[in-house]
């Protein structure tokens, strides 16, 4: 996975012989906008297992939390804000996340974009840049095969202690289903 900070930065990953095929709802693109510690970066993640390391402080929670906020998922599973607006970066009113999706064999990809606004529980949804209501991107996220809500899949941090408590028959299920 790479990322890149500055006025506007890029990451991307890439190991040499790797497979270069995303399979359907891989997440082939995330740009965070004014969001947490990024005024503006793109991460491009590899099509395989991707991991976030760095030092503390370098904004590997951001990320993770760009996926899930930009995916969908509840502030409640991510146990850091109450407030969608306190993922706004620090000194600016607006920012958002926006997340490519590869999409199943023959479509396009699908972009999603979650906009957020610092004092705001709510957000605005757009589906390949056109405003939607949320249960419409939440369709099409579920019909791109992207598993968010799979601990085999997705892995934030505050979540490790759950994966280590499946037993057997529970891991081989999840696991199955990434």
């Amino acid at each position: 996975m790479s990322a890149s900070s500055s006025s506007s930065t890029s990451l991307s990953a890439g190991v040499p012989g790797a497979p270069k095929e995303y399979p359907a709802g891989s997440i082939v693109r995330i740009h965070c906008y004014q969001f947490l510690t990024y005024r503006d970066v793109t991460i491009t993640p590899g099509p395989r297992l991707n991991m976030v390391v760095g030092p503390n402080g370098t904004g590997k929670s951001s990320i993770v939390c760009a996926i899930a906020i930009g995916l969908g998922c509840k502030l409640r599973d991510l146990g850091r804000s109450e407030t969608l607006g306190e993922f706004v970066m620090q000194g600016y009113e607006k920012g958002y996340v926006e997340i490519e999706l590869k999409g199943k064999t023959g479509k396009d990809n699908v972009k999603i974009k979650r906009a957020l606004k610092r004092g705001g529980q709510t957000s605005k949804w757009y589906l390949n840049d056109q405003i939607k209501p949320e249960k419409d991107v939440m369709a099409v996220i579920a019909n791109t095969g992207a598993q968010i809500g799979n601990l085999c899949t997705f892995l934030p941090q505050e979540k490790v202690g759950e994966v280590s408590g499946f037993d057997g028959p529970a891991l081989l299920v999840e696991t199955e289903k990434a």
